[in-house]
Order: structure tokens, then sequence, then C-alpha cells
């Protein structure tokens, strides 16, 4: 497989041509930040780019502190990574206290939106411009280093989407009932806020996406493998 290695310690560009030496399942998008952005480490894909804004970027430490990309108010990016049927997402980020918008997309096709509200995590399933919907809401805290996930399975009449909060036990979900089987066209879009102060801003360390639904233990060898990631730069998640 050609791309770029991963470790659990660092990001190793040295070698063009390697295996993955983290995710226990090859995700389809794996951004890591990296030299002033969120930079795809996947094999294939494009890299992001900017919807709107400047992403702001605070270089790692390696057991001291976390390289990170602030999005949100001041920042929107584009993945370029049209959202699947089945989706799971896997997310090492430290939200702030604002309205920040993790991930974002319209409404008139099918489109997950992750947003931070009023203290929640508002995960919200929405399809055919809010005829068919799901919500998913869950406590959430800021300020702290989390790993989260979610997934999202749009293949049926019966959609589920699922969320868990596997640094403070948080989870949420919900199943639907449809109108048709959707299939999304958009693609995933980071950042962006439902207002503009400061605090409406996360933090961002890697975001991994997947387009299918990782069974349980997949989850957690995954999970497992990137809150060793965190503690090499000293980050508890």
């Amino acid at each position: 497989m050609g791309g770029m290695s991963i470790t659990s310690s660092k990001l190793d560009y040295s070698a063009a041509y390697s295996e993955w030496e983290g995710p226990s399942v090859q995700p389809d998008l794996a951004l890591f930040a990296d030299s002033g952005s969120l930079k795809n480490l996947a094999q294939t894909g494009l890299q992001p780019g900017v919807v709107s804004g400047t992403p702001t970027f605070t270089a790692g430490v390696a057991g001291a502190s976390l390289p990170f990309v602030t999005l949100g108010a001041n920042a929107k990016l584009d993945t370029y990574h049209v959202f699947p049927q089945q989706l799971t997402i896997m997310s090492l980020l430290r939200m702030g206290a604002g309205q920040a918008n993790v991930v974002s997309m319209g409404i008139d096709t099918p489109g997950l939106l992750l947003l931070q509200r009023s203290g929640q995590w508002n995960n919200w399933l929405v399809c055919g411009n809010g005829a068919d919907q799901i919500t998913a809401n869950a406590g959430m805290v800021s300020g702290s280093w989390q790993i989260c996930v979610w997934q999202c399975d749009l293949s049926t009449v019966n959609p589920q989407l699922t969320f868990q909060d596997y640094t403070t036990g948080a989870t949420a979900s919900g199943t639907g009932k449809f109108a048709q089987v959707y299939k999304p066209t958009q693609s995933i879009k980071l950042g962006d806020s439902g207002d503009q102060v400061a605090a409406s801003t996360y933090d961002a360390a890697v975001h991994l996406v997947w387009d299918s639904l990782l069974g349980a233990a997949d989850l957690n060898t995954n999970v497992a493998w990137l809150r060793q990631f965190a503690q090499a730069y000293g980050t508890s998640a």
C-alpha cells in the first residue's frame, strides 16, 4: 500500500511507500494537524482546502503537547471527501465554550451536522430538506481533549445515528423512519460556527473517517491507538 506511515509516537514522512503502523482498519480519510492545517495522510484523496477564514495551527511538542488546528468561527475547511451512506468518524479534539460546528453540510441532500450547542453535542442527521431527520444529543465537556466517535447508516429507510465520547463516557443514539433511502452527494466540511464569537472554535488534532461502519472490536482497537498517539504528546484523552 502506498502512502505515508503513521506511528503511535509521531508522524513519519521518511517512507514514501509503507503500511500504516496505527489504526487496525485503514481510514479512507486521515487528517492530522501538521504544518499549518490538517494534512490528509490516507493513501488516496485530496488535501483539505480552506472554504473561509484562516485556520490557526499550534505546533506540538513530543511528550508535552499535541499539535492542533483551530477551526470554527475563524475557519472552515472542505475535506473533498463525499459523505458516504455508511460512515464512521473518529476524532481527537478539544471543544471551546461557544457554538462551534465540527462537521457541517447542507440539509437539502443528506447531511450530518455535528455541532456544539448549549453545552451539548448536537448530533443531527438530516435529509430531504429537513423532512427526515434524527437528533441524538449528549452532554459535552469543553476545554479538554476527547476521543469521539460518530456512526451513521443511511443505506436503509430506517437509518441510525450513534455517538460515543470514549473520554467522558457520554453516549447517544437514534433510529429514524425515512421516506426513502438517501444517497449523499456533498463533501464533508469541518469548522464554521453558528456565531462568530471567539469562543466558537474547536481544536482538532486528528479526524479519521471510514466509509463503513466499524464494529466494536475495531472501534476499541482504534481508540486505544489514538489514545496512545495522544499520550506520546503528553496528552490524556
